[in-house]
């Protein structure tokens, strides 16, 4: 297809270490990928067979359907939107099958780099267990009251905060192995500008 995308493969994690899912083969970048087309179809007829296709698309790439909007007023022309997931490992094979669908009106695809900000989350998780080793190896020593009940506060912040910061970091991680396709199928002739 025009304009061919080379899409950065999904990382796969092993289970247990944290850091393991966001740890990607040397030369790899974990990315957001988003694409938006829209294409002209012949007809009514045509408007259905090719919006069951896009959303088979998406599955047989082992992505889903995240929303289909599909409408037909009275008259001739019609229109479905459709919001799939797509590996972004099989974004570039889903985009071409989606291209014949119908006549390309307009395409775009939007890729945004988010590998230093999964490294950059990574680094601060690891800077604050180590702060909360340090908490824990001093709670074992023998020290006040008041001195443990501020330690022991500081520990469940920081606690928090590591769970907090695990699951923006997953959820970068997890949003950048699924991209996103907007598919506009139409009857309608193109406007004039």
């Amino acid at each position: 297809a025009p304009g061919a995308l080379q899409a950065a493969p999904a990382p796969t994690a092993a289970a247990g270490s944290a850091r393991d899912a966001t740890t990607l083969p040397p030369g790899r970048r974990l990315a957001h990928h988003t694409a938006f087309m829209r294409l002209r179809v012949s007809d009514l007829d045509e408007l259905s067979r090719a919006t069951r296709e896009a959303m088979r698309i998406a599955r047989s790439h082992g992505g889903f359907v995240a929303s289909v909007n599909y409408a037909q007023p009275k008259g001739e022309d019609g229109d479905a939107t459709l919001t799939l997931r797509v590996p972004a490992a099989k974004i570039q094979n889903a985009i071409a099958q989606l291209s014949d669908l119908g006549v390309i009106v307009s395409q775009q695809i939007n890729i945004t780099d988010v590998q230093n900000r999964v490294n950059d989350a990574s680094e601060e998780l690891a800077r604050l267990r180590r702060a909360i080793r340090r908490i824990e190896n001093r709670l074992e020593q023998p020290i006040s009251p008041d001195r443990r009940f501020q330690l022991e506060l500081q520990l469940e912040q920081l606690r928090q905060t590591v769970r907090n910061r695990t699951d923006a970091r997953d959820a970068t991680v997890r949003r950048a192995r699924l991209a996103v396709v907007n598919v506009t199928l139409t009857t309608r002739e193109a406007e004039a500008q």
